[in-house]
């Protein structure tokens, strides 16, 4: 037995190395403890080293530890060789534990390969060190390794299989087939999910530690975010994908991005820089091509979702170019647009039919011009007829170089002075002289759904101005109706393409003739002639939410009032009654005459404060009778809800019979 103990000892090994170092790899502080096989227990090899460097793979491990069971048997292809293997459970600083390490080698270290896996992922190395190439093969691997390629992007889940090659110094090349990819950069704005690709690549480490990578793959699943772009492929897709760029990071520098398939082409190029407190993009080219009819939804349907335009269809053929400064910032877009259509669900509006050329810069003394033209052009619900732009852009600002004339309902509007700054944050984005000739006011309240009325609409409005989300008017609108004059004035309009519009205006009303009013509206007959002010108007998503209205009839020519527009100014006041012996001698007479008629709201709260003519012991005087039978009605509701009053209102012009309580 001591001879046996004796024979143990004199054949173990314990090789401590300072550092070894070549192309593929560097090692520092290795310790190798060798104890072959004895009586009761099998050889062991144990392996540590403090830091192990791969410059090609861009790894760097601290303090690896390996212990393995190794074994040795002869090459068949040349028995004075033999050929070692091991194999056993690995682990490093910061690493998990259940990783394991095998290697296979020539007793002439000609060839070494090593395999390292963890549950069913794995990943072969072929490290030969006599004039062959390192050969990878990725199995099954967990898309958490693509954190040391882009460090920036945090990895949630996927799998990559794949092999690669080094072709040179610092140079490698490969195929690569990824499924499931999901990821995402810390401030949330760039995201993958369910990302299927496959191709080969290219991978070169340059000079300062920047990475130089080079994709041809076809994508054929999974969902995209770039900022308000969102683009989801289904199942099945077959997506080109050309990738060249260099850097290291957050800053890169993109030589190519191009993506295609039938119907749609995107090419990109430019500088991005996370490492700052500005914006991702520093500098881009953008080319897209796309046909709206089939990819509309896909390419661009989220980010118009982005700017609220959500459920919009869209049909055509439109390509364009777009420059972009520091910070994402639009320093020139050139497009071409083919029969393009734009539709809101909502009826917002509907581009018909517009072709030609857009030209827009921001960028020095650079000019481009447009000339667009278009077949209709309706805009909450008025169908605007067939007109077109011609427009020269330079520093950021498209300027028309005649007036753009649009027909409507018989006559037109007229835009001069056209000046258009769509990315000014301060200043107006749009500005125009204003001329509204003959437009027939019968179709006009048709298209509002109001009931219908002759009368001609007429403007000359020397400013209209969108500056942030507010459209603000210079000048009066001109109403010819009811052989009278309704005046529009102070108009703004904010949001007017967005959620909830608010309208705000004043209204002037003079001399209108109440018979054919009154008998358009369904109220009765009233003859006689109105003026009315309306003060601080506000229309929130068109429906009325403040105004301060004051109606009264003039006191002069022929009035008198029919028995149902006696019942239903009853009704308006809430509550009101007809007085005296007149009226209960009402349902004799057919018409009776009046001296005056005058009636207020101020709503405020979705409560109307109402007032009339006079008021005594709280009521108020609506009409004022006249000669015989003398009839007066008076109000007593001074605080009536609106929405009651509103439903009123509504049952008359139905033709509903009025209710007073």
């Amino acid at each position: 037995m001591p001879q046996a103990a004796a024979l143990e000892t004199r054949h173990e090994l314990d090789l401590r190395i300072a550092r070894i170092a070549h192309a593929q790899a560097e090692a520092e502080a290795l310790r190798l403890s060798f104890r072959p096989m004895g009586l009761e227990q099998p050889a062991r090899l144990v392996l540590d080293i403090e830091r192990l460097k791969m410059p090609a793979l861009d790894q760097e491990l601290r303090s690896v530890h390996l212990e393995c069971e190794p074994s040795m048997q002869a090459r068949p292809d040349a028995p004075e060789l033999a050929e070692w293997a091991c194999q056993g459970p690995v682990r490093w600083r910061g690493g998990q534990a259940d990783w394991s390490l095998g290697w296979r080698s020539a007793s002439d270290l000609s060839a070494i390969q090593v395999r390292l896996a963890q549950g069913s992922s794995e990943l072969v190395l072929d490290l030969p060190l006599v004039g062959k190439r390192m050969v990878a093969q990725a199995r099954r691997l967990s898309a958490g390794w693509m954190q040391r390629l882009l460090p920036q992007w945090q990895w949630q889940g996927g799998r990559i299989d794949g092999r690669l090659e080094h072709t040179a110094p610092s140079q490698w090349r490969g195929e690569l087939k990824a499924s499931a990819l999901a990821a995402q950069t810390p401030d949330g704005r760039f995201a993958l999910a369910g990302v299927a690709l496959s191709g080969p690549f290219e991978i070169a480490n340059r000079a300062h530690g920047q990475l130089s990578v080079a994709a041809r793959s076809t994508l054929t699943a999974g969902e995209v975010l770039a900022g308000p772009f969102y683009v989801g492929w289904p199942e099945g897709s077959a997506v080109s994908l050309d990738l060249a760029m260099v850097g290291q990071g957050g800053r890169w520098q993109v030589d190519r991005l191009s993506l295609g398939e039938d119907g749609f082409s995107a090419a990109v190029s430019g500088r991005l820089d996370n490492s700052g407190s500005g914006g991702w993009v520093q500098a881009a080219d953008i080319a897209i091509g796309i046909d709206l009819d089939r990819h509309y939804e896909r390419y661009l349907g989220g980010v118009m979702t982005w700017l609220g335009q959500r459920d919009v269809s869209a049909r055509g053929q439109l390509d364009v170019r777009v420059g972009l400064a520091e910070n994402g910032r639009l320093t020139r877009l050139d497009a071409a647009l083919e029969d393009v259509g734009l539709r809101h669900p909502a009826g917002r509006y509907d581009l018909v039919g517009v072709t030609g050329e857009l030209g827009f810069r921001d960028d020095g003394d650079d000019e481009a011009r447009t000339a667009l033209g278009w077949r209709r052009l309706g805009v909450s619900g008025l169908p605007l007829e067939a007109g077109r732009l011609v427009a020269v852009s330079r520093g950021g600002e498209l300027v028309a170089q005649s007036p753009v004339v649009l027909g409507l309902f018989g006559g037109s509007i007229t835009l001069d002075a056209l000046r258009i700054r769509p990315f000014d944050a301060e200043g107006d984005r749009l500005s125009a002289a204003v001329e509204l000739r003959d437009i027939d006011m019968t179709s006009l309240a048709t298209a509002f759904r109001w009931p219908a009325f002759p009368g001609r609409l007429d403007a000359s409005l020397p400013r209209l101005r969108y500056s942030g989300e507010r459209l603000t008017v210079d000048g009066e609108l001109d109403i010819e109706a009811f052989d009278g004059s309704i005046d529009i004035g102070a108009l703004a309009i904010e949001r007017p393409f967005g959620v909830a519009p608010a309208l705000s205006a004043d209204v002037r009303m003079r001399g209108l003739d109440l018979q054919p009013m009154t008998e358009v509206f369904g109220f009765g007959r009233i003859e006689g002639r109105l003026d009315g002010d309306i003060v601080g108007l506000r229309l929130l998503d068109w429906r009325p939410v403040a105004f301060d209205a004051d109606l009264r009839s003039q006191e002069s020519g022929r009035r008198r009032i029919s028995q149902l527009a006696v019942e239903q100014l009853t009704s308006v006041g809430g509550g009101g009654s007809v007085s005296g012996l007149q009226g209960r001698l009402l349902g004799a007479f057919d018409s009776f005459s009046y001296r005056r008629i005058g009636l207020s709201c101020r709503l405020a709260n979705d409560v109307c404060e109402m007032g009339g003519i006079e008021g005594e012991d709280g009521s108020y005087t609506i009409l004022q009778g006249s000669g015989l039978p003398q009839i007066t009605i008076r109000g007593f509701q001074r605080r009536v809800d609106w929405p009651v009053l509103l439903g009123r209102l509504q049952a008359m012009l139905r033709g509903a019979a009025p209710t007073v309580e």
